[in-house]
């Protein structure tokens, strides 16, 4: 730890990308403890965060750490419900079995997927989930894409009951062919007898 110049701000070792880190400290006017609030990366937050708190006037040690809870971001997300989590950026997650199942912006729509994937066992080939995976539309569910265009994956199950992904069409130049396909496919319920139909 290093002296940055600002009171109760100090110095951290670097981040693994580099990045100067800072830690924010008061001492309790009761005990006479050093409490720790929080720490990051940048150092005007925090000073504006000290300047907020000092500004109060003395505080306990009880009033720093209920100060701290204030500021500081929650570790991981808060389970609101049986499968809902609530995030960060004010959405609502479902996760289960540490796999998680989409990102929802109220907590009734989240609560209709959820009610849904537990009917079906949890599998999401039984639904046409609005899954918000790396940001796909959700009209190009089963459509890839790779360096040599799109391509069509469906999840089916093998004679053992398991599912395992089957790729269907490759190299597909534009999105709006591979959407073509998908709905081809789609059509004869997947079924490869009936390629002659597509």
């Amino acid at each position: 730890m290093s002296k940055t110049g600002e009171k109760h701000i100090v110095k951290l070792s670097k981040t693994k990308k580099g990045e100067e880190r800072f830690q924010l400290s008061l001492k309790a006017v009761d005990t006479k403890k050093t409490i720790y609030i929080m720490s990051g990366t940048d150092l005007e937050r925090l000073v504006h965060i000290r300047n907020k708190i000092l500004a109060q006037g003395p505080l306990s040690e009880e009033d720093l750490k209920r100060v701290r809870e204030q500021f500081r971001p929650p570790r991981k997300e808060p389970q609101i419900e049986k499968y809902i989590f609530y995030t960060r950026s004010g959405t609502y997650r479902i996760m289960h079995n540490g796999k998680g199942f989409g990102t929802y912006k109220t907590i009734e729509e989240a609560r209709l997927w959820r009610d849904r994937l537990v009917k079906c066992d949890w599998d999401e080939d039984m639904l046409d989930l609005p899954v918000k995976r790396r940001n796909r539309n959700p009209l190009d569910k089963y459509i890839h894409k790779d360096s040599g265009g799109y391509f069509i994956v469906h999840m089916e199950k093998n004679e053992d009951g398991k599912v395992r992904p089957v790729r269907y069409d490759t190299c597909i130049p534009t999105l709006e062919e591979a959407r073509k396909l998908r709905d081809d496919w789609v059509r004869i319920n997947w079924d490869w007898e009936k390629i002659d139909l597509i």
